[in-house]
């Protein structure tokens, strides 16, 4: 199923893998099934993931928080600041 998704060019793969569950599965349940399995296992792949990731930004440390605009210019004063330094 992944090289399937991989090699043909669509978007995120989607309708390829559905694809090859129905061709893997053609042969033990009815294609519905296998079309449903394979759309619906993907995204009850990607709900739990985005579920971990939403818990660890909830709690992550500061410094893993988004940038402000603040924090860019506060960067780059502090970079002119040192290269001034070291030239000087």
């Amino acid at each position: 199923m992944t090289l399937g998704t991989f090699l043909t060019p669509t978007a995120a793969g989607e309708g390829v893998r559905e694809l090859v569950f129905v061709e893997l599965l053609g042969g033990h349940v009815a294609a519905a099934k296998a079309f449903l399995i394979g759309h619906i296992g993907f995204w009850i792949e990607k709900l739990l993931l985005s579920f971990q990731g939403g818990i660890f930004l909830i709690w992550a440390p500061k410094s893993y928080q988004r940038v402000t605009r603040e924090d860019l210019e506060r960067l780059k004063e502090e970079t002119a600041r040192e290269q001034r330094a070291t030239a000087a």
